[in-house]
């Protein structure tokens, strides 16, 4: 018999369920990149690579690796060329080099425009070399697709080259007021949001500062990212809302200047999206580390990791400031992101979105200011059922049909989409989608991404796109964002609604269905009405449901059979052993039946392995008596637990002296 005491927060729900057939349709544009296929600004530096090095006498080859030596300016300019990368005075001064992969771009003669002193020279497919004197006007012929580049052989210290810009033709009278490419623009006009995670170079971003932020003057937006003053002008010459994510490890400084920013230069009329990072719970990018780290650091509550209450708590901070800042102003939408492919809705198995409203949320350690989100944002893209075990002999048809089959599972009862539209509705709030579209990837397969391209490119895909759309419109979506709006197919992936940026409308099949969709939903106003009032003090609305509960001790008598649970977590206690404090023993729990436990060093060195023989889910690793060569030494260890399918868990502990 065992006893526990079980508080929760008095909380005032809010329950308004938002009407199906209102979803407004939004784009998520492509990151800047030196090998995009679209043209988001008529000056190209803007997208050109960052900076690399080479010997200055032409020897030894593309790339000599000092790039991250290069001395530069405040707008990331190299300030001298040639320079000595580590004082040493190498035998080969460097000089420096950046790089365009050309693919649609148009032909002609570009307008080069520079300050400053030095020597430059474009090459592969484009042509033209200069001795700049002070600055100057220079003519550059771009001829076709390929890989160009533009070489600094000299560039003076104390009048180095700079605000270098590069000028599409027919643009050069025009560029500084009219810096977005029309064929851009009016590609993407029509949309009712525009998601910039990709321009904000979100995800790995190692911004903190607001200094460190990206400036107008960079010479490109491929190295920090797109300036929020560029993406604002964009969303205020379009009036189109914005969608911006607040990098990870932003300061409170950071968001307290992004947020005047904001109020003081984006259009009256227009709301914006604020969004914390992106995909905090997604292993292939940086921010999930962090948060779990600092969450973790924290003592915030553990849902299968610590993520997602550091998520929650980090957007609470955003809401507070931004409420701080605009005051009375209700402009911003509160998003709270999620991932929407785990669990299944139910008390046993819930969506992350369900720990994250109902525990991180309410606890005051993670929201003491009681806010509540505008909108909960899933990304429901759909696939052909089964991708991961397709041969290479699957058709377009088979894929066709097997798309067709996850957008209705995703939209019927107990689905993705369905599911989280309940929750939606019981806490008042919106379901929106920070992305979606198709998700066709199998990069190791080339037959597979061939078949996946012509999918992609076979008129047939209009028609999936219409029916998945109307199916998240009756559902209840409110906004939907397409992820993204432009972009090469590849084995990587065929994200673009577009493959280039003047492909014949006609031929993009993707992009007709959205903007044909669009159309229809013209005339509606997005329904998710943004608020910066604490939830606790929610004024009156159509359904209010009061439930508290009080702090309650009972008993439970432990189940007699253990029932192993996949999405269980594993757990090792403690899982930081401190041996000065007598600690010798470390005790797993939540292991599948008769689990094999490996223990690994941070170097991928096995140091102990077992089978555990275990038929109630737990293992006592006595650590002192696991290595016959000795001692198990201080340090970071990674355990793997796998059941008898092969399927394994792992974790982290420490062993500290």
């Amino acid at each position: 018999m065992r006893k526990f005491i079980l508080t929760l927060i008095c909380i005032l729900w809010v329950s308004t369920a938002f009407t199906a057939g209102q979803m407004t349709i939004g784009m998520g544009l492509n990151g800047v990149s030196d090998w995009t296929t679209e043209w988001p600004f008529v000056d190209i530096m803007k997208i050109s690579r960052e900076w690399f090095t080479f010997n200055a006498d032409g020897s030894d080859g593309w790339d000599t690796g000092y790039g991250a030596s290069i001395p530069l300016d405040s707008n990331l300019y190299p300030s001298q060329v040639p320079f000595d990368p580590d004082g040493a005075g190498p035998a080969i001064p460097q000089a420096v080099r950046t790089v365009w992969a050309i693919a649609h771009l148009p032909t002609g003669n570009y307008t080069f425009i520079c300050e400053g002193t030095g020597v430059v020279s474009f090459n592969g497919m484009m042509s033209g070399s200069f001795t700049v004197n002070g600055g100057g006007t220079f003519t550059v012929n771009v001829a076709g697709d390929g890989n160009a580049w533009m070489d600094i052989t000299q560039s003076q210290a104390g009048d180095n080259l700079r605000n270098m810009r590069l000028i599409m033709p027919g643009y050069e009278s025009v560029y500084q007021a009219e810096k977005f490419h029309p064929e851009f623009t009016s590609r993407i006009s029509m949309f009712r949001a525009l998601r910039f995670m990709d321009w904000g170079a979100t995800n790995d971003s190692t911004l903190a500062n607001w200094a460190d932020r990206p400036h107008t003057g960079d010479y490109s937006y491929t190295r920090r990212g797109v300036p929020y003053e560029v993406m604002i002008e964009l969303a205020n010459n379009l009036n189109i809302p914005p969608w911006i994510c607040v990098p990870h490890m932003a300061t409170d400084d950071y968001i307290t200047q992004l947020a005047r920013l904001i109020r003081d230069n984006l259009n009256s009329n227009l709301r914006v999206y604020l969004e914390y990072s992106n995909e905090t719970w997604n292993w292939q990018f940086g921010q999930t580390n962090y948060c779990e780290d600092q969450g973790e650091l924290l003592g915030l509550p553990n849902f299968f990791g610590y993520r997602w209450a550091y998520h929650c708590k980090r957007a609470c901070d955003i809401w507070r400031i931004f409420t701080q800042e605009f005051g009375s102003d209700t402009r911003f939408v509160k998003v709270l992101a999620s991932q929407a492919g785990w669990g299944s809705g139910t008390e046993a198995d819930p969506y992350p979105i369900q720990f994250m409203l109902e525990d991180a949320m309410t606890n005051p350690l993670i929201n003491p200011d009681g806010y509540s989100a505008d909108a909960i944002a899933i990304a429901p893209y759909f696939a052909p059922v089964g991708m991961g075990s397709l041969t290479d002999t699957a058709t377009v048809d088979q894929v066709i049909t097997l798309c067709l089959q996850d957008i209705d599972a995703m939209n019927a009862p107990g689905g993705m989409v369905s599911g989280h539209k309940t929750v939606a509705d019981e806490h008042g709030v919106e379901l929106v989608c920070y992305e979606g579209g198709q998700h066709m990837v199998r990069s190791e397969s080339t037959a597979l991404t061939d078949t996946f391209i012509a999918v992609n490119r076979d008129p047939r895909i209009y028609g999936v796109y219409t029916d998945y759309l109307d199916k998240l419109d009756a559902a209840g979506v409110g906004l939907f964002c397409h992820f993204v709006d432009c972009g090469d197919f590849s084995r990587w992936g065929m994200w673009g609604s577009m493959e280039y940026q003047n492909q014949p409308v006609a031929d993009a099949h993707k992009y007709r269905a959205l903007v044909d969709w669009n159309n229809i939903s013209l005339s509606r106003t997005p329904t998710v009405t943004p608020t910066n009032t604490p939830v606790f003090s929610a004024t009156a609305t159509p359904t209010i449901t009061i439930t508290c509960t009080v702090t309650a001790t009972a008993s439970i008598t432990p189940t007699p059979e253990y029932i192993y649970n996949p999405s269980q977590e594993i757990k090792a206690q403690p899982s930081n052993c401190i041996a000065a404090m007598g600690c010798n023993k470390i005790l797993f729990t939540g292991l599948p039946l008769n689990a094999e436990l490996f223990i690994y060093d941070i170097t991928g060195g096995l140091v102990f392995s077992t089978n555990t023989n275990s038929n109630d889910g737990t293992y006592l690793w006595e650590i002192n008596k696991s290595r016959k060569a000795g001692r198990i030494a201080a340090g970071i260890y990674i355990y793997v637990a796998a059941d008898s399918d092969g399927r394994s868990r792992k974790g982290r502990l420490a062993i500290i002296p």
